[in-house]
C-alpha cells in the first residue's frame, strides 16, 4: 500500500536538456569527489592498520630480542653423554 499522493506541481513544460546538463555536470562532479574523498580515506585507514601492524610486530621483536638476551647469562643443561665404551666390550 502506498502513502497518498503529494500535491501536483506547477503547470507548464519541463525544462530543455541544456538547462538540466549543468546541473548534471555539477552532481557527478561531486559523486565523482565524493569516491575519491572516500577511497583516498580508505587508503590512509590500510595503511595506518599496515603501520600499526609493523610496529607492533618490531616491538615483538625487539622484546623477544631482550628476553633472548636475558636468558643467555643463565647457565643452560646440558645432556649426558652416553657411555659407548660399554657396548664396545659386547662387540668383541
Amino acid at each position: 500500500m502506498q502513502g497518498p499522493r503529494g500535491e501536483p506541481g506547477p503547470q507548464g513544460a519541463l525544462p530543455s536538456i541544456e538547462q538540466v546538463m549543468p546541473w548534471l555536470h555539477l552532481i557527478f562532479e561531486a559523486w565523482e569527489d565524493y569516491k575519491a574523498q572516500r577511497d583516498l580515506e580508505r587508503i590512509r585507514q590500510e595503511e595506518a592498520e599496515r603501520q600499526q601492524a609493523l610496529e607492533a610486530a618490531q616491538e615483538a621483536a625487539a622484546a623477544e630480542a631482550v628476553a633472548d638476551d636475558q636468558d643467555d647469562g643463565e647457565k643452560k643443561k646440558h645432556k649426558k653423554k652416553k657411555n659407548k665404551k660399554k657396548h664396545k666390550d659386547e662387540r668383541d
